[in-house]
């Protein structure tokens, strides 16, 4: 997917520390960057979907679950 740079926005969450352990242990085995496997998440996420304004928001808190 590999998102271009003039396409990115730079965003900060709060999120639990399993979380960001999982997602540095699953970045390091697939050998990419962490914001690149949050933004294929909530591709996968999202895909085929119309999200409301909550759901757009509940995505968010299970993607970093």
């Amino acid at each position: 997917m590999a998102a271009k740079a003039e396409d990115l926005l730079r965003q900060q969450y709060l999120v639990p520390r399993r979380s960001v352990k999982k997602l540095k242990e699953m970045s390091r085995k697939e050998g990419v960057s962490a914001g690149e496997l949050a933004r294929r998440a909530i591709e996968a996420y999202t895909a085929g979907r119309v999200l409301s304004e909550s759901e757009d928001e509940a995505a968010a808190c299970a993607l970093l679950a």
